[in-house]
């Protein structure tokens, strides 16, 4: 076993540590010892979701079965030293040297996280916004905000580079305790009897005000820590100091920004601080104008009616384990409610699943193995105490309930940090992040004003139905990715954010056209009087109940939303919505992508939940020059080696194929195919080298595409040509697994073993009726692949002679027309018929009179027979 731990009673700068052990050591596994300090353990009451893979000591570790170890800001192994133990340790304590036989680095630095952020950033390895968080208070809270003697410059870089990545200083703050001097600690006692509170819009207010003839250092340290004792929502420490009054103010709520409030003081600030410095003002009149401006300035506070998330997916307490953990993966959640006849009735969380798969008892019902003991909340319940809650019972989801006790939404510890965060820490429900979420924007408005009248004007009607409705529109997929490079794509997709129909309802009476509505997906196609068509859909993410199903879909976020589709460069929006019209949204990269002509699927599992984006993405590569990346093609490899085609219908796998044959450049198609061994899992045989085939499939091309009726099949054409040097039994087993009809199996089976001999016999014919008739006893695909294949140039002139003049040479008389002539029923009128036919095909009649005079002339070398009957 391989093992990350660090000292007892850990603080922060050991459990960063450790977090940033494993990000390094991923195969490792974390045991973090049971006591921990005050402020890890409210930060881990919060984000411990986040980091799932933490575990507690527990007697069923041995000593023994620990092979690696990797010790963090501690130099002592917690237990008896193991034989053959690998050691590894990482620390910033004396003495600065490793141990004998250790491995690792021990340095005279701040904190051990700056040791580890450095290996982090030299591997190149990318930190979420809790690790982040998690990394500046270690380093904040050891080096005393760096005041201590052994602060080092490792540890102010080590900050920067935090600062660089971007962390949310409120959140740094709310965990950072600073100490205090004397002075300040004498001051903060004094102030503690002293102070007032306000209660405004729902948040608890702290004043604090003295009288002081000189200033004193620390202010905001002593305002910090008041708010801390106090748990504040916001503090003021005010010293009056006859017509000079120093004020300054903390806050930790988005409710109230400090800024505005101490520039109307005579100060400055930003949101969570400020201060300023009021002349020929008394204390009593600061006072006064500090609580009007409160007043203007604070929003009202949010609760839980705000953040919480609704409906709530629930389960029965009879459902299986197997079907709960199959419902958090897909909706991302930590755990699910269980609501009975009797109302809520439980909480089955992530933990309860894993204990309960350990013993092997997915099958069960959660009923036996959930948690009973559920804390409710009412709707109108602020967020500091829904914290509070969270924090003292260590729960992470809280049920919201009415007075009538139905069930509202709930509140989870991810609901809490999107709005701490201010942003939606939304996670990928389909796999693995390939590529990490970041929102850039482009103006690419100008490129709007250059499309064409048409779609100039249903784009600005969009526009207008979207201010009129209050929604927010995006065009999607291929329009934008064509749009970049400066072509115009007439399939248009639009996603709303909210209700999908009611804005194709609206844009259907100013466009007109047909509008078709599917009202269970809040999706709708709007066909226009010119052919154009409109795809209108609310953002959705969707779920695949096993490897190729069809999705099942539900409402969600545009991130959501953005998340399901297939490629990078297919997953940018243009918004069509008011200020924002013009505006490119790309979350995952594409637009880089595009003009690195690089191909990335966004997630690990993009090809297993759908295998039709192998197609689309040859699609691609075909169209745009694109190239796989090095992780998407290794992961359609693995697809592809898993199976995955052969969990789609055979009509969608043959449909797909088609739509490449139409993009044109079947030679090319062939080699990406056995390029990326797509030729193995679609064909029950590997075909022989396509590079051979080159020059005959560009011939069988130019053939195809000379059928302007279309008789010619471009699967059958290209499949069998590629196939036709193997054996029956494998063109057998093709024919069973695509299901074909019995065209397609007469051409497989039988007719492809007679290509040599009908090559032969057709060389002899010279007239064109016999060679006419010796092709047209086989299908059509079948003769278009002969001409694909033969050598010699005239022969092949006269088999594309055969496919396409000969469908004019048709027979103008009709059976009647011989049976009232004198001829006989019976096979005799084939006979003439097709003797007519020849002549036709050899020249010698052209018209119905001399169908006629031949006619005539066959029927008097037989006699004159005007028997009609």
């Amino acid at each position: 076993m391989r093992v990350i731990t660090t000292h007892g009673v850990t603080d922060f700068d050991g459990l960063a540590a450790v977090i940033l052990a494993k990000k390094l050591n991923p195969d490792f596994r974390v045991f973090l010892p049971q006591k921990l300090g005050k402020g890890v353990m409210d930060f881990l009451a919060l984000y411990r979701d986040e980091f799932d893979f933490l575990e507690e000591v527990t007697e069923e570790v041995t000593e023994e079965e620990i092979e690696e170890l990797i010790l963090v800001d501690t130099q002592k192994i917690p237990f008896s030293s193991p034989e053959n133990l690998r050691l590894i340790i990482y620390d910033h304590h004396p003495p600065f040297e490793l141990p004998p036989g250790a491995e690792g680095e021990v340095r005279n630095v701040g904190s051990t996280t700056t040791i580890l952020l450095q290996k982090i950033r030299e591997e190149g390895l990318q930190l979420t916004e809790p690790e982040k968080v998690l990394a500046a208070i270690a380093i904040y809270s050891d080096t005393l905000s760096f005041t201590a003697d052994y602060t080092s410059i490792e540890d102010f870089k080590a900050a920067l580079y935090l600062w660089e990545q971007g962390f949310n200083i409120f959140i740094l703050r709310e965990f950072l305790h600073l100490p205090l001097n004397e002075k300040q600690q004498d001051l903060l006692n004094e102030l503690l009897d002293h102070g007032e509170v306000w209660k405004i819009k729902g948040l608890s207010i702290h004043i604090f005000r003295y009288r002081h003839k000189e200033y004193l250092a620390g202010l905001n340290q002593i305002a910090q820590t008041l708010m801390d004792i106090r748990d504040a929502d916001a503090v003021f420490l005010i010293l009056e100091n006859g017509k000079r009054q120093f004020v300054v103010g903390r806050a930790i709520v988005p409710e109230i920004n400090l800024g505005p409030i101490m520039e109307k003081l005579g100060g400055g600030g930003h949101r969570g601080a400020g201060s300023a410095l009021a002349r020929d003002l008394d204390g009593d009149s600061l006072v006064r104008m500090l609580r009007e401006f409160l007043e203007e300035e604070i929003i009202a506070e949010k609760s839980a009616r705000d953040i919480m998330s609704s409906p709530v997916k629930t389960v029965t307490p009879d459902t299986s384990v197997a079907k709960a953990e199959e419902l958090m993966e897909f909706y991302g959640h930590n755990g699910l409610v269980i609501v009975g006849e009797k109302g809520i009735e439980g909480i089955f969380s992530r933990r309860d699943l894993l204990k309960v798969k350990k013993h092997g008892l997915s099958h069960a019902p959660v009923k036996g193995y959930m948690s009973r003991r559920v804390l409710t909340i009412g709707p109108e319940t602020s967020i500091p105490e829904i914290q509070e809650i969270m924090i003292k019972n260590n729960v992470g989801r809280l049920p919201v309930i009415d007075e009538e006790k139905n069930l509202l939404g709930i509140v989870t510890r991810s609901d809490l940090l999107k709005m701490h965060h201010q942003e939606q820490l939304e996670v990928n429900r389909y796999g693995g992040q390939l590529v990490l979420p970041e929102l850039k924007t482009y103006d690419v408005s100008d490129r709007l004003q250059k499309l064409p009248p048409r779609l100039e004007k249903i784009f600005g009607e969009i526009t207008q139905c979207s201010l009129e409705l209050g929604v927010k529109v995006y065009v999607v997929g291929g329009f934008v990715r064509d749009l970049l490079l400066e072509r115009i794509n007439y399939n248009l997709d639009f996603i709303v954010e909210e209700e999908g129909v009611l804005l194709a309802r609206q844009l259907a009476r100013r466009l007109g056209g047909k509008l078709i509505q599917f009202e269970d997906f809040n999706t709708a196609t709007l066909e226009l009087d010119d052919g154009l068509a409109l795809d209108i859909a609310q953002t959705r993410r969707e779920y695949y109940e096993y490897p190729a199903a069809l999705p099942q879909v539900e409402p969600a976020s545009l991130k959501q939303d953005l998340y399901r589709r297939d490629y990078t460069v297919n997953s940018m929006v243009i918004s069509l919505s008011g200020g924002e019209r013009g505006q490119l949204l790309d979350l995952f990269g594409g637009y880089q992508d595009l003009i690195n002509g690089r191909l990335q699927v966004l997630h690990t599992m993009s090809f297993v939940d759908d295998p039709q984006r192998v197609f689309r993405g040859i699609s691609l590569i075909m169209r745009y020059n694109l190239e796989f990346s090095p992780e998407t093609h290794s992961l359609m490899q693995e697809a592809i080696q898993a199976g995955i085609f052969q969990k789609l219908p055979p009509l969608v796998i043959k449909e797909n194929i088609k739509d490449l044959l139409r993009l044109g450049n079947w030679s090319r198609l062939a080699g990406l195919f056995e390029k990326f061994g797509i030729w193995s899992a679609l064909l029950p045989f590997s075909p022989r080298s396509i590079q051979a085939d080159e020059e005959g499939l560009v011939c069988l091309e130019k053939i195809y595409k000379r059928d302007k009726n279309e008789r010619l099949d471009p699967l059958l054409l290209f499949t069998g040509y590629i196939c036709r040097n193997e054996e029956l039994p494998d063109r057998d087993d093709l024919v069973e697994r695509w299901q074909m009809d019995k065209k397609a199996k007469r051409l497989f089976t039988v007719e492809i073993d007679l290509i040599g001999s009908v090559l032969e016999k057709i060389k002899e014919k010279e007239k064109p009726a016999d060679f006419f008739w010796c092709l047209n006893q086989y299908t059509r695909d079948f003769s278009a692949i002969l001409g694909s294949i033969v050598k010699e140039e005239n022969i092949r002139e006269r088999i594309i002679d055969f496919l396409f003049r000969s469908t004019f040479e048709e027979v103008e008389l009709s059976g009647q027309d011989l049976l009232e002539m004198g001829f006989s029923r019976g096979p005799e009128l084939g006979k003439v018929l097709r003797r007519i036919k020849s002549a036709r095909i050899n020249g010698e009649v052209s018209t119905l009179n001399q169908e006629k005079e031949l006619a005539h002339q066959i029927l008097t070398a037989k006699g004159g027979n005007n028997n009609n009957g």
